[in-house]
């Protein structure tokens, strides 16, 4: 689909029919289509003048001005007229469309200090009115209702459009796309919010279509993948490295026709994309396989029912590797799960998948976990087609210490690859990703100019008195609408030890939580437990919530096993463990951060004289 911004507009009969044929236009995947975007009217500067859809085509370094039109129109004699109107029309639809493209041109002058080199047109879709017999020539593109209707045809009409307009394609002019794609968003979003404790549901509603989209760096990302068999992408939290590799594993699928295996270390987030890949189509041949290194070979012995059921056995007899990515069995139950695994596959045959995806994968950047995905690839990790998505910058906060960094295990496996790198933080808000780097002391991507409340802090003296914290900001969450399903209370704590009694009358549901499930005539697998009702308030601990994120996330710290007391004071952890605390919880929220902590952690979250 196009980027569309925003991702959901008001219905409005004309313009929600051209949006959702843009949304679901084969050809218009790469485009950005943002709405209802308002420049100052050169004739009438009180009156900002309206431009339905600005289109901006990276192919072609082209912006396109669309207006939506329903209704009749008939053209007599030259001359335009509503349908059943005996006078005709003022300004005709395709006057009005080359006003507004000139106006936005004039506004590109505030944009850029030079000459913008982009080509810019505009056109008029009428949802109603047919083509005429004979219509006379205009600036404007006009697209009538038989194409308008239809997303393929409207979207190649744009598309032909673009591109008799277009110049040579500069890199000058990318920047300036760019550029002006960043101009107009800003010009979107919300100024910040100084009290969260105030905020409705409503006000995060107005957030959610600006968060979690594709960026241009995405984009580019997506160009260098295609161009390289082997490519390992790089990106901190919250710049998409999880979206984007659902989107690669789309196109491999519904573009290429390949069988996809999309691998991760986190059984939520696998969960996740099991559900998503029945969304996808398979009508070129293609499939996605989505699981763990625990889970995903089962697909591999889908027609060999005795190695099937060795897996199966496997799997129940290690439920210790069921639930997370658990290191400290890195060198025994794994290793021995893992090679008794691909001595299997091996009866297989030479690898099964055609692609293979690797999200988070600095948690699998060691040898054990490569040799399961060189034997589930075809032609193995060295000649295979493979991308590897991971937060590879800064894996000494978000993984155990390996004894190399990732680059080193790839290398000493024998690989080769394309780096690439996400830079643009488009999941969290602008306030929730300058507290992560405030706190975590690393270098911020460049943060998204969406803007929401401020992190809210919460302190606790003692421990029995953290239940009461809790109930009161759930309670007040409730009574502000949101719903429990909008909400994640994760604990710092790896042993996830939370209170069993109701926080605000919602019971909790700890999302970790894994259970065997029989399934008929296969045997026996792993199956996680469903979230549950809008009754139930999820939890998790940061390490299974990992690569997974919330509109608004509760983070508590209490003092741990690492810590002391002495007196009155608490020791806090060691910084890298605080780290690791800090960038995982946090990055998981998209739009409001709640921290929770011990009042021992005052002075270092609110530091004095700041």
């Amino acid at each position: 689909m196009a980027i569309m911004i925003p991702d959901v507009i008001p219905t409005h009969q004309s313009e929600e029919i051209i949006f959702n044929n843009l949304k679901h236009a084969a050809q218009a995947r790469e485009w950005i289509v943002l709405h209802s975007i308002n420049v100052e009217n050169s004739n009438h500067p009180e009156r900002p003048r309206e431009i339905d859809f600005v289109i901006l085509i990276p192919q072609y370094c082209s912006v396109i001005c669309l207006d939506a039109k329903a209704g009749g129109y008939d053209l007599r004699g030259g001359q335009w007229y509503s349908s059943y109107a005996t006078e005709p029309l003022e300004i005709p639809p395709p006057a009005r469309a080359l006003s507004a493209m000139y106006d936005l041109g004039i506004q590109f002058s505030t944009y850029f200090s030079t000459h913008p080199a982009l080509s810019i047109g505009c056109a008029v879709a009428f949802t109603d009115a047919k083509e005429p017999d004979s219509s006379p020539t205009h600036q404007a593109k006009l697209i009538w209702a038989d194409d308008a209707r239809d997303p393929n045809r409207l979207s190649k009409e744009i598309e032909e459009h673009a591109k008799a307009l277009s110049n040579d394609i500069q890199v000058a002019q990318q920047k300036n796309l760019d550029k002006l794609r960043s101009e107009l968003e800003n010009n979107m979003t919300l100024e910040p919010i100084k009290r969260p404790e105030t905020i409705i549901r409503s006000d995060l509603a107005t957030l959610r279509p600006h968060l979690l989209r594709l960026t241009t760096d995405q984009l580019n990302s997506l160009k260098r993948v295609k161009l390289n068999p082997r490519c390992k992408i790089d990106g901190a939290a919250g710049t998409g490295k999880t979206v984007l590799a659902m989107e690669l594993a789309r196109r491999r699928c519904e573009e290429e026709g390949e069988t996809v295996a999309l691998l991760c270390s986190n059984p939520n987030l696998s969960d996740r994309f099991d559900k998503w890949t029945k969304t996808l189509s398979t009508a070129s041949g293609g499939k996605v396989v989505a699981g763990t290194p625990a889970t995903l070979p089962n697909w591999a012995f889908r027609e060999a029912s005795d190695l099937r059921g060795k897996h199966h056995r496997r799997l129940k007899d290690s439920p210790e590797l069921e639930g997370s990515l658990k290191f400290r069995y890195l060198e025994s139950q794994w290793k021995q799960f893992i090679d008794e695994t691909v001595e299997d596959l091996k009866q297989v045959g030479e690898g099964v998948f055609d692609y293979l995806i690797v999200d988070e994968a600095q948690n699998m950047c060691d040898k054990v976990f490569l040799e399961l995905m060189k034997a589930l690839l075809k032609d193995g990790l060295a000649n295979g087609r493979w991308t590897m998505f991971g937060d590879f910058k800064y894996q000494n906060i978000v993984s155990p210490d390996f004894h190399k960094k990732a680059e080193e295990v790839l290398e000493d496996f024998g690989l080769n690859w394309a780096n690439d790198e996400l830079e643009t933080n488009c999941r969290n808000t602008h306030e929730i990703a300058s507290a992560v780097a405030k706190f975590v002391g690393i270098g911020s991507p460049p943060i998204s100019g969406v803007h929401g409340p401020l992190v809210q802090l919460e302190y606790f003296k003692y421990q029995d008195k953290l239940e009461d914290v809790l109930d009161r900001l759930v309670n007040s969450l409730k009574e502000r609408e949101f719903g429990s399903q909008q909400i994640i209370l994760l604990s710092s704590d790896a042993d996830n030890e939370f209170s069993k009694r109701t926080y605000g009358g919602w019971e909790l549901k700890n999302i970790g939580q894994t259970k065997i499930k029989k399934h008929k005539g296969k045997g026996i697998e792993p199956h996680l437990v469903p979230a549950g009702p809008d009754n139930m308030l999820r939890y998790s601990n940061i390490y299974d919530f990992q690569g997974l994120e919330s509109e608004v996330a509760i983070l508590v710290m209490p003092v741990t096993d690492n810590q002391t007391i002495l007196g009155d004071s608490v020791t806090l952890p060691e910084y890298p463990h605080l780290r690791r605390i800090l960038y995982i919880g946090m990055s998981r929220a998209k739009a409001m951060l709640i921290i929770v902590a011990d009042e021992g952690y005052k002075d270092f979250l609110e530091p004095p004289g700041l």
